[in-house]
């Protein structure tokens, strides 16, 4: 049996070894099945053809400067596979009225049940080895946007704490932070990851509609893993965790004074999170999405 026609489209414009998390899941796909990485106009006329399967990391159509090719691409094919990490991105109704065929291979076991596919941890994808160095920020750390559905928890952790909050954000997410308690330290958002070594620690938290629809741990578990960061945890946070197989009990917070005597212990922290959790999590992602393969389009898809 012939090997299906495949490539994988990244619909928001991007460069060739971008390392925004969506892109390196589009990049990761492409390179381990040897198949195009269609990113932005000049790779889509290139690689314009009818394909058997189109995995498609879907973005906002504003952002793709391909949309004219993208559409023919979307309607010829096959075949989609949605490479979902993300429970708040959709695919526009503008393609799906154009392909009825739909399956998730994503973080959340729940949308595979709903939609059809394979589970598969893209977050661990993230994971590096790297040098770690000694904290500069004393305090608590956060690096991300301000995303409504944390907000409790902002509240909670930042406002009037009795440590040094440091966050590092977009210019548009600053404000927010700063209406929240002046004294938040506001810093420009980190080229890289290992610039998060910084932080003396690190707070985890997650929407509230992660509670209960089961999502992988996020990017930033395994970066601060990886960084030598230690995190403490909401306690809201513990189902997850639960599920993902870790136990976090030791480095749940719920106060701010929970907080403070972590801060207290950070390095203990560190080396105990390192002790129990660190292992090499891209094998692991790689052996999981060649399974998916296998199972999902055949043996002999692999290179």
């Amino acid at each position: 049996m012939p090997r299906p026609k495949m490539a994988v489209i990244h619909i928001n414009t991007c460069k060739e070894g971008s390392v925004a998390p969506t892109a390196m899941i589009a990049q990761f796909v492409a390179n381990q099945l040897q198949i195009p990485f269609i990113h932005d106009k000049m790779s889509a006329i290139h690689h314009m053809d009818d394909y058997d399967i189109l995995f498609v990391k879907y973005g906002i159509l504003l952002y793709c400067d391909f949309r004219d090719e993208l559409f023919k691409l979307y309607e010829k094919a096959g075949r989609i596979i949605n490479l979902e990490n993300d429970y708040t991105m959709a695919p526009d109704y503008r393609l799906t009225k154009r392909n009825e065929s739909y399956e998730v291979w994503s973080n959340m076991p729940w949308s595979v049940e709903k939609h059809g596919g394979e589970y598969v941890n893209w977050n661990m994808l993230t994971w590096e080895r790297v040098e770690w160095t000694n904290p500069k920020l004393m305090g608590l750390g956060y690096y991300g946007s301000y995303r409504p559905d944390r907000e409790c928890y902002f509240e909670k952790y930042f406002k009037d704490a009795p440590y040094p909050v440091h966050v590092s954000t977009y210019k548009r997410n600053a404000m927010k932070f700063r209406d929240l308690d002046r004294n938040i330290k506001i810093y420009d958002p980190f080229r890289h990851r290992q610039q998060i070594q910084v932080f003396q620690m690190v707070l985890y938290i997650e929407d509230v509609f992660i509670h209960d629809h089961y999502n992988s741990p996020a990017n930033r578990f395994y970066e601060c893993l990886y960084n030598g960061v230690p995190m403490v945890f909401d306690k809201s946070c513990r189902n997850t965790f639960s599920e993902a197989g870790y136990v976090i009990d030791r480095f749940i917070v719920d106060s701010q004074s929970d907080v403070k005597k972590a801060l207290d212990c950070s390095h203990a922290i560190k080396m105990l999170q390192h002790e129990q959790w660190y292992r090499d999590y891209r094998d692991e992602l790689v052996s999981r999405f060649r399974k998916a393969v296998l199972k999902r389009i055949g043996k002999d898809v692999l290179p």
